[in-house]
C-alpha cells in the first residue's frame, strides 16, 4: 500500500508536531511514496529519513536500479514545475519558459527553448519513419 504525501517552504515538522515555517523560494511537493514512508511534515516514528518524492531519497530505496513507484509534482517559485517519474525521468516547465524533457542528471534530453530553438541531446538518435527538414543548416 502507497502514501500520497507532500511538502512546501511554508511548514516543517519539529518533532512535537507540524509549525509555520515561511520560507524562500516557495515550493510545494506532491508525491506517491510506493513504501508507504514518512514526508518530512510527518512524524519520522523511527524512520532514519523521510521520503521526498523519488527513488533517490527514499528510505526505503536501498536498490534505487529496482525501486518502483514514486511519482512527484513538484511546484517552485524560483525552478518552475516538474513532473518527475521512478529513476529521475521528468518534464520541467522552467520560470525562462524553456521545456525539458529528459533524466535529472542524465546526458540525453529535449529541450525547447523559449525563444524557438529545440536542442536534442543524445549519445544516439534514431528517426523512424519520414523526416521533413525546412530552413537551413549551418554550412548549407
Amino acid at each position: 500500500m502507497g502514501r500520497i504525501n507532500g511538502t512546501n517552504s511554508d511548514y516543517r515538522f519539529d518533532g512535537q508536531g507540524i509549525v509555520e515555517d515561511l520560507g524562500d523560494p516557495l515550493y510545494m511537493k506532491i508525491f506517491i511514496c510506493p513504501y508507504n514512508k514518512p514526508s518530512s511534515l510527518q512524524d519520522l516514528d523511527g524512520e532514519s529519513q523521510a521520503c521526498e518524492g523519488t527513488d533517490d531519497n527514499c528510505p526505503q530505496s536501498n536498490d534505487p536500479q529496482n525501486a518502483t513507484g514514486h511519482a512527484m509534482i513538484k511546484l517552485h517559485s524560483a525552478e518552475g514545475i516538474q513532473l518527475v517519474t521512478d529513476k529521475g525521468n521528468r518534464i520541467w516547465i522552467k520560470q525562462n519558459g524553456d521545456i525539458e524533457l529528459g533524466k535529472s542528471g542524465g546526458t540525453a534530453k529535449i529541450l525547447l527553448k523559449e525563444g524557438g530553438d529545440i536542442e536534442i541531446t543524445a549519445t544516439t538518435l534514431k528517426v523512424n519513419g519520414n523526416l521533413t527538414v525546412s530552413g537551413s543548416y549551418p554550412g548549407q
